[in-house]
């Protein structure tokens, strides 16, 4: 799997001899719990780290403002979760005006991605009332993003709400521990902006 590639495991292997290739190592056995076991033990850190700078509880303090709201959507592609998001809050019939921001949102590089996309709308935060990080569920291996530091902290300090809708039900990524609204799917906030 790529998402493993540079990374620490613990394999079974088996050594094996050929008169025209040489020696190469057959791989019988990756034991993951060893790999997530690394990546709980990254996210307890990174917790940690959080809750040692008073950041932790900060985003969860601020206040959405009134209706009718402009929100800014991370999001990858518009795909079916960004549809079912949108959809449902059209059919409302309240005045919600959404802005997409266009993002990686799988894989390890969907931090950094969506780090820079929450920059440049804390720039111009004024214009809206929330930010919504978005995704459809996929394996949580494709999530890990969702525990960096400093993708945590930058949303401990932001100045409007975020809602974290990244499509999971298995784990709480710190994402989610650290927005003003945790969502397990797409619909889920959406729901939650037409009960406010």
């Amino acid at each position: 799997s790529q998402e493993l590639v540079g990374k620490k495991l613990l394999l079974n292997v088996r050594p094996t001899f050929h008169k025209t290739y040489n020696f190469s190592l057959n791989i019988l056995k990756i034991h993951a719990d060893y790999f997530v076991g690394a990546l709980e033990q990254k996210k307890k850190e990174n917790i940690e780290e959080l809750k040692k700078t008073w950041l932790f509880y900060n985003n969860q303090s601020q206040n959405i403002g009134l209706p009718s709201f402009h929100i800014a959507v991370i999001t990858g592609d518009k795909r079916e979760w960004f549809r079912d998001f949108e959809t449902i809050l059209k059919e409302s019939g309240f005045n919600y005006k959404i802005t997409v921001f266009k993002s990686l949102v799988h894989g390890e590089k969907a931090s950094g991605e969506v780090l820079k996309q929450l920059e440049k709308i804390h720039l111009q935060a004024d214009k809206y009332n929330l930010v919504s990080v978005i995704r459809g569920g996929w394996g949580s291996e494709w999530m890990n993003w969702a525990k960096d530091l400093h993708l945590s902290m930058e949303v401990c300090n932001f100045p409007i709400p975020v809602m974290s809708a990244i499509g999971h039900t298995v784990d709480q990524s710190i994402l989610d521990m650290v927005s003003k609204y945790p969502c397990k799917t797409p619909s889920e906030a959406s729901q939650i902006l037409i009960d406010i």
